[in-house]
């Protein structure tokens, strides 16, 4: 284990005990994949309190986690997470903006990156998940993104995970391992996909995958530096014996 892990679980560790001693939830910051995937595998260690994550809508990549004391009767306290709606002033004289974008003006406002969630850009502008803190400097603070003229306000969350330039298709593999999936999916060798997983940069369904994890429909799979893509079903075989695999992706 790392220094920075050991800091990590140290800190996972001190707000349960809070959430234990008090009697109440709480909260964390904002979590990576790979800070929750850490969580996830110490969650028998958290005697007397449960800890579960959520970033404002299904299958977000950041989420805060909470840990609740298994006496606490009250199970629906909200997560303290904050939607608001990027837009730009003029739709004649915005340009196209990305999550780079999105989130470098936030970082320029002096936030701390635990501070926000998921930015979802779409053809409008974007929706941005954040804490209350958070919220209230991007409302009274942020004006441009980029050059654009932007305004902010709070809103309901969309139904679901935005996925910009969204992309179809059917791959073929030898056996539903990951690894090969994740090989087919990012057109890398093979080799280079299984380094991702030493390195800890793929994740099946918010949780740390190894290579020789099987996939199957509705996974959804995160490979850091690359994007994301979900399984959607099997389609047969090829003429050489192969699985088809129709999958949906979205990259960075």
């Amino acid at each position: 284990m790392t220094t920075e892990e050991e800091r990590l679980k140290n800190r996972f560790l001190d707000l349960a005990e809070r959430a234990y001693r008090h009697g109440i939830p709480v909260f964390s910051p904002f979590l990576s994949e790979q800070e929750r995937a850490l969580l996830l595998s110490m969650r028998r260690t958290l005697a007397g309190v449960s800890a579960a994550c959520f970033g404002g809508i299904p299958d977000c990549e950041r989420q805060m986690a909470c840990f609740r004391p298994d006496t606490e009767r009250d199970a629906g306290v909200p997560f303290p997470i904050v939607c608001l709606r990027i837009r730009p002033k003029s739709a004649r004289f915005s340009e196209a903006l990305s999550h780079r974008d999105f989130l470098g003006a936030l970082l320029h406002l002096g936030l701390e990156r635990d501070s926000i969630g998921d930015i979802l850009p779409d053809a409008d502008g974007a929706y941005i998940f954040c804490t209350e803190p958070a919220a209230a400097l991007i409302l009274a603070e942020l004006q441009t993104v980029r050059c654009t003229s932007v305004t902010a306000e709070r809103t309901d969350p969309p139904a679901q995970v935005c996925m910009p330039q969204l992309y179809e298709e059917t791959v073929q593999v030898m056996r539903l391992r990951l690894d090969a999936l994740v090989a087919r999916a990012c057109r890398l060798p093979r080799e280079k996909a299984q380094r991702l997983f030493l390195e800890g940069r793929v994740f099946k369904n918010g949780l740390q995958a190894n290579a020789s994890d099987a996939g199957a429909a509705g996974d959804l799979v995160s490979v850091r530096g690359y994007g994301r893509f979900r399984i959607l079903a099997l389609a047969g075989e090829s003429r050489k014996g192969k699985t088809c695999v129709r999958i949906e992706k979205s990259w960075q």
